[in-house]
């Protein structure tokens, strides 16, 4: 028997986009799935549409009835700790609402997941996957939201996790030993997103695969919480340069920092005593890092390259 897949969609005012995004569900090659829906006070007919389609197709959707938790991130967390609670389909993944999978996608996602869990030992795994980037009315951005967005899927260390996170969680799958770890956090403000503390935790205790294919057909239409940027593009520059000018390129940096060591504490405080690891060694480290003076700081932030660039590595060691 195939494995039954657990699809968390978290939506908001999402009316305009999400009949297509479910239909595209339906249409997938791999159908042992059941999508559980969770709403944050939508004031247009987005709930609606949910129930429509939980009273059609009877089982595929399940609306989960809970209070509103205020954002995308409290939004997918809930999810997940509902998840967890109540149900025990084995693999997780995470949808947005304003989407297209293509059709292969739950089916080559399952199919890399078990492929990277026959070479691990019951540990958290996550899988991931390029995108097509495209536009309001579905036509081709890029091909590729890695190219697009100048992400390196390869970067798959716990120091690349404290970098940047390439991987946006509507292409992810998780096992139940990985949302068993993610529920266990203490302090929700100090997750910046739940697809960044999925894949921290996979790079500390676990294993994480790409899949360097386009499975999901990733809609940018101006309301997106998250979307991909164009990185090459003169626009793009521009922003910096003004920036940089403004002071908020300092403050924002100050920011990132900041949101980096608080996601640190929260896994060291969240998993004390599971792990011994080099790895979770220097999660610990960088969770204590403002009780270091200035230039302990630096040489810290320089000796584990937590930087992408030389302007970037320059920016951490202005800001640290």
């Amino acid at each position: 028997m195939s494995d039954k897949i657990a699809i968390l969609m978290a939506t908001y005012n999402g009316e305009k986009y999400l009949r297509e995004q479910m239909n595209s569900l339906l249409s997938q090659s791999y159908q042992n799935w059941v999508c559980y829906i969770h709403d944050d006070g939508s004031t247009d007919s987005t709930v609606d549409v949910i129930r429509e389609y939980c009273d059609t197709y009877n089982g595929k959707f399940i609306l989960a009835d809970y209070p509103k938790q205020g954002g995308a991130k409290k939004n997918f967390l809930s999810l997940l700790n509902f998840h967890n609670s109540k149900y025990d389909e084995y693999y997780i993944m995470f949808s947005d609402q304003d989407d297209v999978w293509l059709p292969n996608k739950v089916e080559v996602t399952h199919q890399r997941m078990v492929e990277l869990e026959d070479k691990t030992q019951d540990k958290p795994c996550l899988v991931f996957t390029d995108l097509r980037v495209v536009d309001k009315s579905l036509g081709t951005i890029s091909e590729s939201f890695m190219q697009y967005s100048k992400h390196n899927p390869d970067k798959l260390t716990v120091r690349n996790m404290f970098v940047g996170n390439p991987a946006p969680g509507c292409t992810m799958m998780i096992n139940r030993k990985l949302e068993n770890f993610a529920v266990k956090y203490t302090d929700a403000r100090r997750i910046e997103m739940h697809d960044w503390w999925c894949m921290a935790i996979a790079a500390t205790f676990g294993e994480i695969a790409y899949l360097n294919e386009p499975t999901i057909m990733y809609r940018q239409h101006g309301d997106n919480t998250l979307g991909a940027i164009e990185r090459t593009s003169l626009a793009h520059y521009v922003g910096v340069l003004k920036e940089v000018f403004s002071g908020r390129r300092f403050g924002e940096t100050k920011g990132r920092i900041e949101a980096k060591r608080l996601l640190a504490k929260e896994m060291a405080e969240s998993f004390q005593g599971v792990d011994g690891s080099e790895d979770f060694i220097f999660v610990n480290e960088l969770a204590q890092i403002e009780e270091k003076n200035k230039l302990k700081r630096i040489c810290f932030y320089k000796k584990n390259h937590l930087y992408n660039s030389l302007q970037h590595g320059m920016w951490i060691m202005m800001c640290c």
